[in-house]
């Protein structure tokens, strides 16, 4: 398997190697070909620099939120679209014919409905990600036995149970399949992209250096493109395995040593209750949502936004654990999500740590958010880190007084969603 390895990357190195030999001969012209070692430099230099970076980082928030806009409706569809003969009718048609088109076709179309700006691009991406995965999801549906659906209707599962418990499931492979695509196609499309209309961006990074004539920088692009694809497609590869253990390749020696890593995370991610993220996602969408009908969006303030109120849900949940258990709410016979010291075999002062450091990276993310928008929002993240660690902190715990869920209705209702909605328009 070593030797097989090795093998293949005789005939890439012979290539390179017949390359620099070719342009040091006088065999080809350095100015249209330069040799790889000339790239190479070049390459090093761009990152080194932090300009290649900064593009690539650029070019990645688009596909994410690309990809986060587009790919879970189509989950969600495909899987209905799955399991209901009715919805398949009304929109597998639309589907199948959309599809074929290519993406970039679509362009001029969402420029001229959304303008220049970043939500063109991203509405791109989020349309061509969207039927890509919607087909595959209902594929997966459809392969399904049918005596899975049978045995679970016998017990008396409704739709809704049929759509949690066997289609969900049972599709995973094939969503995790669809999204993998999804991300190749994305990042293939965002080149062309940013080729019109940008000013930043890998794409734009490469035509720049197309229309100077710079081809080793032009090459340099390219390389990063490929080598941000290898990473993500190891990424969705890992967690691909770690969601599917049953499916998961390689050696034994290479599974060995990647189990206990992976059981970990898997431990660390399930105690968090990432279920209760819609908390904390919908409210900073609703919020964007209406700063973007007004003129006002910016993705990478978006991201960053969810990302830091994931964080404040999560610290919320373990500080809940620790104190539901240093107080005796939780113990072995509980029900519920909680209790992840008695669920996950995690030490209480294990918990308490884990709440400390999400809301301290969340904290973080806010002081940036506070220097892009200004104290309110300084005021609305202490008010909003207080209430999550005093849910059941201390003697007078909000959820044993009466009042968590009022304090949970206001401050993951209207203070985030003005919160997000301020910090746009800013």
């Amino acid at each position: 398997m070593n030797r097989n390895r090795w093998l293949t990357l005789v005939s890439p190195l012979l290539l390179l190697a017949l390359w620099e030999l070719a342009v040091w001969a006088g065999w080809l012209n350095p100015v249209f070909y330069p040799p790889p070692s000339e790239v190479l430099v070049t390459f090093w230099e761009q990152l080194v620099s932090g300009e290649l970076l900064a593009h690539i980082g650029i070019s990645l928030l688009r596909i994410g939120a690309g990809l986060l806009l587009g790919g879970v409706p189509a989950i969600v569809l495909g899987l209905l679209m799955g399991i209901n003969p009715v919805v398949r009718a009304l929109m597998q048609p639309l589907a199948v014919a959309i599809y074929p088109i290519p993406k970039i076709a679509l362009l001029p179309l969402v420029i001229v409905v959304l303008g220049l700006g970043e939500a063109s691009k991203i509405a791109t991406i989020a349309i061509s990600v969207f039927f890509l995965v919607v087909l595959n999801v209902v594929a997966s549906v459809q392969q399904v036995e049918p005596r899975h659906f049978e045995v679970a209707r016998s017990f008396g599962a409704r739709s809704r149970d049929l759509f949690w418990t066997v289609a969900l499931p049972a599709s995973i492979p094939g969503i995790m399949n669809s999204i993998k695509l999804g991300v190749g196609f994305a990042l293939t499309l965002i080149v062309g992209v940013e080729f019109v209309g940008a000013n930043e961006g890998i794409g734009w990074f490469i035509w720049r250096a197309y229309e100077l004539y710079a081809i080793d920088r032009m090459l340099a692009g390219l390389i990063a493109v490929a080598l941000v694809g290898w990473a993500i497609t190891a990424l969705l590869d890992e967690l691909e395995r770690l969601l599917l253990p049953w499916q998961a390749s390689g050696t034994h020696t290479t599974k060995r040593r990647t189990e206990p890593m992976l059981a970990t995370l898997t431990t660390w991610f399930i105690a968090s209750r990432p279920w209760s993220y819609t908390a904390a996602v919908i409210p900073v969408a609703l919020g964007t949502i209406v700063a973007a009908y007004q003129g006002a969006f910016d993705v990478w303030i978006f991201l960053l936004t969810v990302v830091g109120s994931v964080l404040l849900q999560a610290g919320t949940n373990f500080a809940n654990d620790y104190y539901d258990f240093i107080k005796g709410t939780d113990n072995a016979a509980s029900l519920g999500t909680g209790g992840i010291v008695f669920k996950h075999n995690i030490r209480p002062i294990q918990a308490l740590f884990a709440s400390l450091i999400c809301f301290g990276i969340g904290s973080v993310i806010g002081l940036y958010l506070v220097w892009v928008a200004g104290p309110l929002i300084l005021w609305i993240g202490i008010a909003s880190v207080l209430i999550g660690f005093f849910y059941t902190a201390g003697p007078f715990a909000l959820a044993y007084v009466g009042l968590g869920e009022i304090a949970v209705f206001i401050f993951m209702g209207p203070v985030i969603v003005m919160g997000s909605y301020y910090v746009q328009m800013k």
